[in-house]
């Protein structure tokens, strides 16, 4: 399945010690990295049918999943 669970720095693996020092540093980021850590197992659980959910509600899931994570990839290039 595309939608497995992944940790920040597994998405990311060439910015590995950036995510962890930012994590470290930087209470907004580690907000934001949280987010995306709950949207992405909220996905899977949907996906595995572990939480009945209305396919548009795991459209919606992906959506809040995929923009947490450009937010974090931008946080990270900056």
């Amino acid at each position: 399945m595309d939608d497995m669970p992944r940790e920040l720095h597994e998405v990311f693996p060439d910015h590995a010690e950036k995510i962890a020092w930012l994590k470290e540093r930087d209470p907004d980021f580690k907000r934001k990295a949280d987010e995306f850590h709950e949207l992405s197992r909220a996905v899977h659980r949907a996906q595995m049918d572990e939480e009945p959910v209305e396919e548009v509600d795991v459209s919606e899931l992906r959506k809040r999943r995929d923009l947490a994570k450009d937010e974090l990839m931008r946080l990270i290039m900056f």
